[in-house]
C-alpha cells in the first residue's frame, strides 16, 4: 500500500521503471507460490529446487523498485547542478549524461533478469498443479508486462544520451532480448492455455 501511495503522488519518482520491477517481482513471487503448492502435493524433486531461487529472485526484483527510483533521482540532482561558469556547465553536462546512463542500465538489468525466470515459468506451465495453471498465466503476463515496461524505460533514457556508441550497444542487446522474450513468452503462453 505504501508503494501505491508514493507512486500516485505528483512526483517524477517512483515511475514506470519502478512499476516494471514491481510487475516482475509479482510474477516471480506468483511462480514461487505455484511451485510451493505443487511440491507440497506432488513432491516433485525438480520443482523443489525452484522454490528458493524464485523466492529470492522476487525479492531481488523488489529491490529494483527503489534502485530505479534512486537512479532517476540522480538525473534530477544532476540537472540542479550549477552552470554559472564554463567549467560548471561542462561538469553538469557530464553528470547528467552519466546519470542518464545509470538510469538506462537499471531497467536494462530488469529485462535481462526477467528472461532468466522464463524457463521456470515454462516448467511450471508443464508440471504445475492444474488448479494453479491460471496463476502461472497471470505470472507470465506480469513478467511480460514487466519486460515491456522496463524496455520502454531503457529507450526513454537512451533518447537523452549523446554517447552514440553506448546507445548502439544497449539498443542492439535490448533488441536481441526483445526477440528472445517474444519467443519464450508465446511458447509458454501456448503451453498454459492448452491446460485451461
Amino acid at each position: 500500500m505504501d508503494f501505491l501511495h508514493v507512486l500516485a503522488l505528483a512526483r517524477p519518482t517512483p515511475g514506470g521503471g519502478s512499476v516494471a520491477a514491481f510487475e516482475a517481482a509479482l510474477g516471480t513471487a506468483l511462480l514461487s507460490m505455484v511451485t510451493g503448492i505443487t511440491v507440497n502435493k506432488t513432491k516433485d524433486e525438480e520443482l523443489l529446487d525452484f522454490h528458493g531461487f524464485l523466492k529470492l529472485t522476487a525479492y531481488e526484483f523488489y529491490k529494483f523498485i527503489n534502485k530505479d527510483k534512486s537512479a532517476f533521482d540522480q538525473v534530477l540532482v544532476a540537472f540542479k547542478l550549477s552552470d554559472e561558469t564554463d567549467k560548471d556547465k561542462k561538469d553538469k553536462q557530464i553528470a547528467v549524461q552519466n546519470a542518464y546512463k545509470h538510469a538506462a542500465q537499471v531497467p536494462f538489468e530488469v529485462c535481462k533478469k526477467i528472461l532468466l525466470v522464463y524457463p521456470y515459468a515454462k516448467t511450471l506451465a508443464q508440471k504445475g498443479l492444474k488448479n494453479a495453471i491460471s496463476d502461472v498465466g497471470v505470472a507470465l503476463y506480469s513478467l511480460h508486462s514487466g519486460f515491456m515496461a522496463a524496455r520502454v524505460n531503457v529507450l526513454i533514457n537512451l533518447s537523452s544520451i549523446t554517447d552514440a556508441e553506448f546507445n548502439e550497444s544497449i539498443k542492439t542487446e535490448l533488441d536481441s532480448l526483445r526477440k528472445q522474450e517474444e519467443i519464450l513468452y508465446k511458447n509458454i503462453e501456448n503451453i498454459f492455455l492448452t491446460k485451461l
